[in-house]
């Protein structure tokens, strides 16, 4: 029995059908929401991975004199880090979006064969 299956089987023992359906309704209200958010954070994490993929491609075409040359190697890298480190956190919210909208589906479909 899945995590939703166990949460419409607490929910069928404790309320009566419209109950029921209301707080369905609620907690489908709030994936919703969370989906929300996350579509946002996934957002802001895709346009700060493309600023900083510019920021390094701009510092490794860019004419700099050889005393400097450390210096931007170096800026290339910690931006390499930062890119890694975002796009971490971005697969991460995609995979808990994607595991969401599993649920929210889910979660919808055993709302209509109720009602």
């Amino acid at each position: 029995m899945g995590f939703d299956n166990t949460i419409l089987l607490k929910i069928k023992r404790k309320f009566s059908t419209d109950e029921a359906v209301k707080v369905m309704l609620k907690k489908l209200a709030e994936l919703e929401q969370e989906i929300g958010v996350l579509k946002s954070e996934i957002s802001e994490k895709e346009d700060i991975i493309a600023k900083k993929n510019v920021e390094i491609h701009d510092l490794r075409y860019k004419e700099v004199d050889s005393k400097r040359g450390w210096l931007r190697d170096e800026l290339i890298a910690d931006l390499d880090k930062e890119v890694k480190f975002y796009k971490g956190i971005h697969e991460e919210r995609e995979r808990k979006y994607k595991e969401l909208e599993i649920l929210y589906s889910r979660a919808l479909v055993q709302l209509k064969e109720r009602s």
